[in-house]
């Protein structure tokens, strides 16, 4: 008898109650293609050549000459300098996608591999200074400070968790180099196609979720508990910051659209884009499958990291 674990189960139900409602195919193929869409024109430009080029810095164990920065302040391994600038450079999910090659190809192990998830966890330039200042927000100097206010908080947060020094063989294991240009270029494209389509697929179920949890008053109903717990007026507000915690993108759109100040949406979608939401967070599990790790510090390593980054943007609103 086969048997079935009650996680399992109360997936099953989740999905199948998921599938009922979609056949309002009106209403959700909207919020489907609005998910095709943002990934199309905000992810997918922004992402797609990074992931072809840290799949082959990884293939060529490029070093970027930037260990000395990680090792003194993280005790980190040897390679975690090329994963932290590149996850910087890249953004979501590119820096748990390095850190799984680098452990599946025996260079990093479990440990160190979860240690690296707490400032190598970053969004990058183009989708905060480009997409959400520029775009959203229509401030230059508001994508610059959620720029800075992010990566801070990034550092900060691996001061925080900042592991023991470790020394083992699998840390000072030498990776083979494939010489093989032509096969190396293949197996590069070939794998970021795969990983930026997951990427997409994410996405489009992250819209459909929200919207599913719009039209059945969930989300609205808590958000009106918090905002008379917190004695929060802007119920739109909390409703915008809900759906930022299921998809950072949509959050920050939404909270672009309501009627309050630049500082507090600059402050609010700086949390929003550190914490990066569900969506990120099993784009970043899906990477992560071959590495013992516990979901629950993965999820509180997010939300120290999105706590620091809007005390240091707020800090920074303030001063200037």
């Amino acid at each position: 008898m086969i048997r079935i674990s009650k996680s399992n189960i109360t997936l099953c139900v989740i999905l199948i109650f998921i599938t009922i409602f979609c056949f309002n195919a009106e209403i959700y193929m909207k919020s489907a293609l609005a998910g095709i869409y943002v990934w199309a024109n905000n992810v997918l430009p922004a992402l797609f050549p990074f992931f072809i080029f840290t799949r082959i810095i990884v293939a060529l164990n490029a070093n970027l000459n930037l260990d000395f920065l990680t090792k003194k302040c993280f005790n980190a391994p040897n390679g975690s300098g090329n994963i932290y600038a590149l996850s910087i450079l890249s953004g979501y999910p590119v820096g748990a996608r390095m850190i799984s090659q680098y452990h599946n190809m025996g260079y990093i192990n479990d440990g160190q591999a979860t240690q690296m998830l707490s400032y190598c966890s970053t969004s990058g330039p183009v989708f905060m200074m480009g997409t959400v200042g520029i775009g959203m927000l229509k401030s230059n100097s508001a994508g610059l400070i959620i720029f800075v206010a992010h990566i801070l908080g990034s550092f900060l947060n691996g001061l925080l968790f900042r592991g023991k020094k470790i020394f083992s063989q699998n840390s000072q294991k030498t990776l083979l180099i494939n010489n093989n240009q032509n096969a190396m270029i293949f197996d590069s494209v070939y794998d970021s196609v795969i990983s930026i389509l997951l990427v997409g697929g994410y996405i489009v179920i992250s819209f459909v979720i929200i919207d599913i949890l719009n039209n059945l008053n969930i989300i609205p109903i808590l958000a009106s508990c918090f905002s008379k717990i917190f004695f929060i007026q802007n119920k739109e507000l909390i409703l915008s910051i809900f759906n930022g915690l299921i998809e950072m993108t949509r959050g920050c759109l939404d909270i672009s659209n309501l009627n309050i100040s630049i500082q507090i949406k600059t402050i609010i979608c700086c949390g929003l884009i550190s914490f990066s939401g569900l969506c990120v967070f099993l784009q970043s599990l899906a990477f992560l499958t071959k590495i013992k790790i516990k979901k629950s510090k993965l999820i509180l390593m997010k939300v120290t990291q999105s706590v620091l980054s809007i005390i240091v943007c707020a800090l920074i609103v303030l001063l200037l």
